[in-house]
């Protein structure tokens, strides 16, 4: 029954079961005198009783018209409003909102829908980014791989057609061609990684690492890639040898490495580059902070530059190997150890680029 047919019928109960109250109460007073409830309406008074009656039944019915009118326009409207919303909602549109104003059971529910509809954008914008992110990612990753194909492409067939005719020539393409291999399987492996991050399909294995050893260690390998590039680094260890991290050391390699990474793709070719890795000690935590005197970062790209995908200006970034999902391995990574990372830098003159890790205490 609709709420409208309710109230109809409400209407008629509030009228006419307080009249024929009334009647019977009247029928029972007279019967106790002796009398009949119809001699009130007759006799000198008749006249005053038929008015007194009159009067009830017509207050009676504009107060019950009053009062349910009252009720239809405060209920019915709003009910109506919430009916149109959820048909908006269930067509896709969810730009709009739901004002509640009262402290009624509708502005409750009221409420509940403007917080479902921004739920459902909230996600919906999510879902959004997340695809464009996967469409960047792939078109990235496509970019990426046809270099070193196209490489190993044409120095193979250089070997095949025999146009490395000396053995220094058909060395040199032998190494060129391994070094794109090795370049594909590091993009791959690092796609790998992010998509089991992305999904939390990585597991940690967590342990009390040293903090000042492990770093160096990690810096060690990383001396040769920059000796090739003609750089330089410098690792200052401004905490004892003794202090101890909670991590996994395979996952904060990767980060220590894709920060680096990072360093020596956007490195500025006119002067050699020079990275170095700072070691700090704090309260409850172990900063560790990788600066460099490359390219540097664009001031309004420094919040997005941890964002899966993102690579900033393609036109600047065109030449730069990358899918761009490096630093957002690393924010990841370090986010699940509790941690935070961190960005600044100067355009032109190079970046800074660290993360946090707990310090491991032992309990007396």
């Amino acid at each position: 029954m609709k709420i409208r047919t309710r109230l109809v019928v409400s209407f008629f109960i509030s009228t006419l079961v307080p009249c024929v109250l009334i009647l019977l109460t009247l029928e029972i007073f007279m019967r106790v005198k002796g009398r009949g409830i119809s001699d009130l309406f007759q006799g000198p008074d008749e006249d005053f009783f038929r008015d007194v009656a009159a009067s009830i039944i017509i207050i009676l019915s504009l107060t019950s018209v009053v009062l349910i009118l009252w009720i239809y326009g405060s209920l019915v409207a709003r009910i109506r409003m919430l009916s149109k919303a959820a048909k908006r909602i269930e067509e896709g549109e969810l730009d709009f909102s739901i004002e509640s104003k009262g402290r009624d059971e509708i502005d409750d529910l009221a409420a509940a829908f403007e917080e479902m509809r921004a739920h459902l954008k909230d996600n919906s914008e999510k879902i959004l980014k997340m695809e464009e992110d996967r469409r960047q990612l792939l078109s990235n990753v496509a970019h990426d791989l046809k270099g070193p194909l196209t490489s190993i492409s044409g120095y193979a067939e250089g070997l095949y057609d025999g146009v490395a005719n000396t053995e220094e020539k058909r060395m040199r393409y032998i190494r060129t061609i391994m070094e794109k291999a090795k370049d594909m399987d590091s993009l791959l492996a690092q796609l790998s990684l992010f998509s089991k991050i992305d999904n939390d399909g990585v597991s940690y294995e967590f342990e009390h690492v040293k903090a000042v050893d492990f770093v160096a260690s990690v810096l060690r390998p990383a001396e040769l890639d920059l000796k090739n590039v003609g750089g330089m680094i410098y690792f200052f260890a401004e905490a004892p040898e003794s202090l101890e991290i909670i991590a996994d050391k395979d996952r904060i390699r990767r980060v220590i490495n894709n920060i680096i990474g990072n360093s020596i793709k956007y490195r500025r070719e006119e002067v050699p580059l020079e990275i170095k890795v700072y070691l700090d000690e704090e309260e409850s935590v172990v900063r560790l902070t990788v600066t460099d005197n490359g390219k540097g970062i664009p001031e309004q790209d420094i919040p997005h530059i941890f964002e899966r995908s993102f690579r900033g200006d393609q036109s600047r970034n065109a030449k730069v190997p990358g899918s761009g999902f490096g630093l957002s391995i690393v924010e990841k990574i370090i986010n699940d150890h509790g941690g935070d990372v961190f960005a600044s830098s100067i355009e032109g003159k190079g970046a800074t680029i660290g993360f946090t890790l707990k310090k491991y205490r032992k309990e007396a």
